[in-house]
């Protein structure tokens, strides 16, 4: 089981909520964020900014950029259940294609992510954010606004050769709402957006 602990006035854990008896898979955002667009990828270098931009080109995420910040030999995918498979350097390229491509149906179209926290030694860099939600992303996949983690490793040449995401996407269905400290109708109506916009504040996405 992988456990991210953040220190604040209450210690928020991020696990899969299978893992904890009577848990349902809803995450209130912890954060009210003052934009509803990416978060300045100023703050962000190398890799980590080249993944982020790319993620966020809205209508829809370049899972070709996405790629070319991968390492050649790179894990991608959550901390679920049931674990993770060993994969030759071959099956994880091909994993790795696959995600981004898998990411570019739906992100930022229907869901972006706005980091609040960011923490980064130049090796590892882990990533607390909350979602940005749009009105297609309700209409055709149920999405609702949470709190998520993202752990991503960078090898020796600086490129992503790990990303693992701890968050609840496609578990919508089954949250039960009397475990929750909101109802159902103020969970769907947080961080809602018409449409996700391209760029940050001033400064519009590189095409």
């Amino acid at each position: 089981m992988r456990t991210f602990l953040f220190a604040s006035p209450v210690t928020w854990m991020y696990t899969h909520y299978s893992f904890v008896p009577g848990l349902t898979p809803y995450r209130k955002p912890i954060f009210k964020p003052a934009h509803y667009e990416m978060g300045d990828p100023g703050l962000l270098t190398g890799a980590m900014r080249a993944y982020y931009e790319a993620l966020h080109h809205a209508p829809y995420c370049n899972p070709d950029k996405i790629h070319a910040a991968f390492a050649d030999e790179c894990i991608v995918g959550g901390y679920d259940p049931w674990g993770t498979l060993i994969l030759s350097k071959e099956e994880m390229s091909q994993n790795a294609h696959k995600f981004g491509y898998g990411l570019a149906t739906y992100i930022p179209a229907c869901v972006g992510m706005r980091y609040e926290t960011i923490i980064d030694d130049g090796k590892t860099c882990v990533i607390e954010w909350c979602h940005i939600v749009s009105k297609q992303g309700q209409q055709e996949r149920n999405r609702i606004a949470m709190s998520g983690c993202s752990a991503y490793t960078r090898n020796d040449e600086g490129y992503l050769c790990s990303v693992r995401i701890s968050d609840y996407a496609g578990h919508e269905g089954e949250i039960d709402w009397s475990k929750t400290e909101v109802s159902r109708e103020e969970a769907y109506s947080i961080n809602l957006v018409d449409e996700f916009h391209g760029g940050c504040g001033m400064k519009e996405q590189e095409e």
